[in-house]
Formats: C-alpha cells, sequence, structure tokens
C-alpha cells in the first residue's frame, strides 16, 4: 500500500515536468535554425538540467510530505476510537 501511495505522488508530482522537457525539446526542434549552435546548446543544457534538478527537489518533498501526512492520519485514527469497519474502508 505505500508503494503504491509514494508511485501516485512521484507521477502526480512528475507530470508538468514531462510536459515543460517536452515543450522543450519541441520548440528547440522549431527555432534551431534562429539559434546561434553555442547559445543553443547551453540554453538546452541549463534548461534541461534545472528540469531535472526541480525534479529530485519536487520528489523529496512530496515523498516526505506524503509519508509524515500517512503517519499522521494512522495516528489519529488509533488515538480516536474510530470503528474498524472506517479503518479499512479507506483501502
Amino acid at each position: 500500500m505505500r508503494y503504491i501511495y509514494k508511485m501516485w505522488y512521484l507521477f502526480n508530482g512528475f507530470s508538468f515536468l514531462w510536459v515543460l522537457t517536452l515543450a522543450i525539446l519541441f520548440f528547440g526542434a522549431i527555432f534551431y535554425k534562429y539559434i546561434p549552435r553555442p547559445q543553443f546548446v547551453i540554453l538546452f543544457t541549463v534548461l534541461i538540467g534545472s528540469v531535472f534538478i526541480l525534479s529530485q527537489f519536487l520528489y523529496a518533498s512530496r515523498q516526505t510530505a506524503g509519508i509524515n501526512s500517512y503517519e499522521n492520519a494512522i495516528d489519529e485514527i488509533q488515538t480516536k476510537e474510530f470503528n474498524l469497519v472506517f479503518l479499512y474502508s479507506n483501502y
């Protein structure tokens, strides 16, 4: 269950970064002949690098927030005397 939960955060967080990467590739292919080669290579490298660096930070923050919120929810359910039916209905 925890593995599926982490993978959902991973997919949800990365979706806009994949769109950004594809947009950079698409517009880079279109405007390649208008941009001089050294500037294009530098711009392309910086943009792609920043996307992957941001994705690592996003994944780390989402993973931490997800685990903490999951553990807090379990603690809350265990401290308040809920019915077991409510506990298993979330799965």
